[in-house]
């Protein structure tokens, strides 16, 4: 049976790719009600913690200086090949500015996002976001774009490439020979994309075995429907079909590709080129709407080496697939509309048709297309996705001067311009005039923007009367406005100087007449009460910009000094000034057993692997650290979102190597044929604490056994906080742990957990014993433990407990402890969820605690209280009579003595309040499960093996049974862990019965 699960499962999950979350969002719980919100370029790479979730920018992010080797989402990686974005970023109107990519991947996808895919139940969608000056170059990848690389079933929506450049190369797989490359995206199949475009980016390839557009590489196969979108000012060369538009159009006998009410000004060249698309390959299926390409046009020059068409290069489908579409015959230097296989309903115009608005008969220019001739554009343009608005602007001057810029320009709406007067010797700046009304008085600089409409501005110039001659000059690296050096200005008058530094440079002082006067600034001014002289000199200086480059090894980690992965050290180390636009080299030198994982510049990692991080020029204030990684480790980088992969006793005990990483354990490790500890096996004590995460994964680490003289022991000796951080242990399970010593603070997990979090970890056959705070679980507690056990026996003189031998200060909630307890001294403290409490909180824990030996201060829960709370807690009675042994007073709250039968019913947990699965009455966490009355105390929801769905008694047909019955079934409530959901990701699918399979009857 186990084997037809595994062939299912493999069909099923075909595909599938997992990321290690992380990340630090502004806000939101990734819900289509309340997404995650983006704030850097940190969580732009933190998407991928979980591909499935709902994002929204609330800032634009400007990524200038950061080089990535592959796409930021859902990157295609040799150990995760298939990742795929498959829930929803909302760009809210922002930008993301200077993405730069440069992918060595030889298969895979390339983009900001790397593939999107829409599934079926989880819908996938891309809106409102603009890239502007992106660098992408696609490697030997199969799709490559600068938004999306290769989609699948997904839309999108408003968004916008503005500026760069998209390079593919083809790939060397056979059935990957012809790469797609796109302005926007590189493929799509089934997607529906509106009114999004691309503005000035250039689009090329490297082989001509490429399909390169200036919006889509390519429709491949399975088609899809392109709506009011437009790609201008752009180039479009290299492949083997070029097309402005779309590289390559291909739909099936089941899926159409239509595209609609579209344009093209930008360039095409390469082997089959056409102004709208390169090639579209034949299909027998259109919607009912009408044919696959209307109401669509292009203008732009088109010229190839095969095949070249106004509109379409290469064209295989019937007459009739084609309504409405047109080239202008003119400005494409094109002759025909298709260059194989015309179509009669591609009409060429020239410039004077292409303004008139009859042209377009059919065409609706109510509700989609707009004209205005007297403008910039005189061609139609989209309503829903219009291009910015240009106005136009003419610039005089009168005699004796002249300004710059001069003559007729047309500006982008908002643009900011500033007009310079030059005026001829004994001659000054009179009047600006605008529209026939003066403007301003005097002065040699006009501020004219933002440009809102159209303008016509004049300058004009008068004579002086008494005067001042201005001499200025400048120093090396920089110039002066206006020019010339000597100007003639009128007695009274005010003279604004700008400086003009060279790249990398800014200015040091001004100088009035041999004497600095003012530093900085890159404008001076002579006053009124300056000119009343007959001359004057003027000099201004420059000196390099500097910026501060603190280059350190390992990565910062919160607000303190500890760093990650400091394992070497660094060329260029501490602070230092580098000179604005230098170039900078580090190279990095690991300690012997680590290597270069990635570099962290200005909080964003990048330049995974590289020995050296290489800056061609250095543009700000920049903070550098190199992550080193253990060579135990063959996966991780010891990051939230990549953690430390740890398999087998090597790479175990190799954490104490690096104690502020994170980590995670893939496989259960057995350590039972190995030599016994001496020591703690991570963090040995408070001087050397853990302050990492340790994530269990749900799996078991069995055979541990320490035997030593120390004081703190236990698989962990010390869990501390500190410097930023909270070292953490979850998701873990010991199996037949046996610690003995002599000395203090010993526990089957932890020895002391100092203000770090335990949380859903389990010890069980447990053998513990020490002297002083010995407890099944951490001897010390004055943390937080939650969702947490002990089962076992644990024996000591002073401050013994199953769960933790001494609570100071910490919290205990949800846990529970079933065993024994040996004490071995008369003045002991002993008791089943705590030896000893002082100021501790406990919540919702019970004990089932038989206690062996004797002592003033024995309890079957506490053996002693002071200054402690309680609540919900229950003792079993029958084990030892006593709930608290001895207290000191200034204790709230009670603990219940129930017997065994009371303990083992869900219908007595209900008068307490406790949060069992299945019953929404007593809140939503699910927290407890009890499976049936009188079998069994209740257990954490955890604990309950993966894909033990019906009770905690393995996995079989009953589990099946129920995974079937909610299969596809998607809850985003907080706490949906139960039933099926065997992975907790808020949907039951393949990956829920992959993991059954996993665990089929055990």
């Amino acid at each position: 049976m186990k084997q037809i699960f595994a062939i299912v499962i493999t069909i099923l999950v075909l595909g599938t790719g997992v990321w290690a979350a992380g990340g630090n969002f502004g806000g939101g719980d990734g819900t289509y009600q309340n997404p995650f919100l983006i704030e850097d370029g940190a969580d732009l790479q933190a998407v991928n913690g979980d591909l499935k979730r709902c994002y929204k920018l609330v800032h634009d992010i400007d990524l200038a200086g950061q080089v990535f080797t592959h796409s930021v989402i859902a990157p295609t990686l040799i150990d995760k090949p298939t990742l795929k974005f498959q829930g929803i970023l909302d760009g809210n109107g922002h930008t993301i500015n200077n993405l730069t990519i440069k992918s060595h991947d030889e298969l895979g996808e390339t983009g900001l996002i790397g593939s999107a895919r829409n599934l079926s139940f989880w819908p996938c969608e891309i809106k409102n976001l603009t890239l502007a000056n992106v660098h992408i170059e696609g490697g030997q990848a199969w799709a490559t774009g600068a938004l999306v690389g290769d989609g699948t079933s997904f839309v999108m929506t408003n968004c916008h490439v503005i500026g760069g450049s998209v390079v593919g190369q083809s790939s060397s797989y056979y059935y990957l020979s012809q790469h797609l490359v796109g302005g926007l995206v590189g493929n799509i199949a089934m997607c529906e994309i509106d009114r999004c475009s691309t503005r000035g980016v250039t689009v090329s390839a490297t082989s001509q075995e490429n399909n390169c557009g200036g919006l889509l590489g390519g429709m491949w196969w399975s088609g899809g429907l392109i709506k009011q979108c437009y790609t201008v000012d752009g180039s479009v060369s290299g492949g083997i079909n070029n097309g402005g538009l779309v590289g390559l159009v291909q739909g099936s006998d089941a899926h159409s590709a239509n595209i609609y009410d579209c344009y093209s000004t930008s360039t095409v060249n390469g082997n089959i080129s056409g102004g709208l698309i390169g090639t579209r390959y034949h299909s027998t299926k259109d919607d009912e709407a009408g044919p696959y390409l209307r109401r669509s046009y292009s203008t732009g020059s088109v010229s190839g080496t095969g095949h070249v068409g106004g509109l379409i290069g290469y064209n295989t489908w019937l007459s009739g697939r084609v309504s409405n579409c047109f080239w202008n015959v003119t400005t494409s230097g094109v002759a025909i509309g298709c260059g194989i296989n015309p179509d009669i309903n591609i009409v060429g115009i020239d410039n004077a048709q292409m303004e008139k608005q009859s042209t377009y008969s059919g065409w609706d220019f109510t509700n989609v297309w707009k004209m205005d001739n007297s403008g910039y554009y005189a061609r139609p343009m989209l309503r829903n996705n219009a291009e910015p608005d240009y106005f136009e602007v003419r610039v005089s001057s009168g005699e004796n001067g002249s300004v710059s810029p001069a003559g007729v320009n047309w500006y982008i709406t908002g643009s900011e311009l500033i007009l310079v007067a030059s005026e001829y010797y004994g001659f000054c700046v009179d009047k600006w005039y605008v529209n026939g009304t003066v403007a301003q008085v005097g002065g040699i600089t006009y501020d004219a923007g933002p440009v809102l409409a159209d303008m016509a501005i004049e300058v004009t110039f008068k004579a002086v009367g008494p005067s001042c001659t201005v001499t200025i000059t400048q120093g090396a690296h920089g110039n002066v406005v206006p020019w010339p050096e000597v100007r003639v200005i009128q007695q009274g008058d005010e003279l604004t100087i700008y400086a003009q530094p060279h790249n990398g440079y800014q200015v040091d002082s001004w100088q009035l007449n041999g004497s600095v006067y003012q530093y900085g600034s890159n404008s001076f001014t002579l006053y009124d009460t300056r000119t009343h002289v007959s001359s004057l000199s003027v000099h201004v200086t420059f000196k390099p910009v500097l910026f501060t480059v603190h280059v350190e090894p390992g990565i910062p980690t919160g607000n303190g000094d500890m760093r990650i992965g400091h394992h070497g050290t660094t060329s260029h180390d501490g602070y230092q000034q580098i000179q604005a636009g230098s170039s900078l080299t580090i190279t990095a030198y690991p300690d012997p057993g680590y290597q270069v994982s990635a570099w962290q510049v200005n909080g964003v990692l990048c330049g995974q692997g590289l020995a050296s991080y290489e800056i061609d020029a250095v543009t700000d204030h920049l903070a550098i650290g190199v992550l080193f990684t253990h060579l135990a480790f063959a996966q991780g980088t010891g990051t939230a979102y990549d953690p430390y992969r740890v398999y087998d006793v090597a790479t175990l005990n190799a954490v104490d190597d690096d104690r502020a990483a994170h980590y995670i354990l893939i496989n259960d490790i057995d350590l039972s044929g190995q030599p016994d500890y001496e020591d703690a096996v991570i963090g040995k004590g408070p001087a050397t604490p853990f302050l990492g995460v340790f994530d269990g994964n749900h799996r078991e680490i069995t055979g541990l056994a320490i035997n030593g003289h120390n004081d703190y022991l236990g698989l962990f000796g010390c869990l501390s906080a500190g410097n930023g951080l909270q070292g953490q242990i979850k998701h873990l399970t010991l199996a037949g742990v046996t610690v003995c010593g002599d000395g203090t603070t010993i526990g089957g997990l932890c020895g002391l957990n100092q203000s770090g979090l335990i949380e859903k970890c389990r010890v069980t056959d447990a053998d513990i014993h020490g002297d002083q705070r010995v407890g099944g679980l951490c001897g010390y507690n004055t943390g937080t433990i939650r969702y947490a056990c002990a089962e076992g026996t644990v024996a000591g003189r002073y401050r013994v407990g199953l769960l933790t031998g001494n609570c100071y200060l910490g919290t205990i909630v949800d846990c529970y402890a079933i065993g024994a307890i040996s004490m071995e001294g008369e003045a002991s403290s002993g008791g089943g969820v705590s030896g000893d409490n002082n100021q501790a909180t406990i919540s919702n824990c019970y004990a089932s605690c038989t206690i062996f030996g004797s002592g003033q201060k024995l309890g079957s829960f506490v053996g002693w209280s002071q200054n402690s709370g309680y609540t919900g807690c229950v003792t079993n009675r029958q084990t030892y009579d006593t709930a608290i042994g001895g207290s000191g007073g200034g204790d709230t709250g009670t603990i219940a003595g129930w017997g065994q039968s009371q303990m083992q019913t869900l219908e007595t947990w209900a008068t307490i309040n406790w949060d069992f699965v299945g019953n929404p009455a007593d809140g939503a966490e699910d927290i407890w499960r009890l499976c049936r009355d009188g079998v069994d105390f209740p257990r954490l929801w955890w604990q309950f093996g993966p894909g033990d769905i019906v009770c905690k008694d393995g996995v079989d047909l009953a589990d099946f049974a129920e995974l079937s019955r909610n299969w596809l079934t998607i809850q985003t409530v907080s706490g949906f862990y139960d039933n099926a959901d065997i992975n907790y990701d808020g949907i039951i699918d393949s990956s829920d019965l992959l993991i059954m399979s996993d665990f089929w009857l055990k």
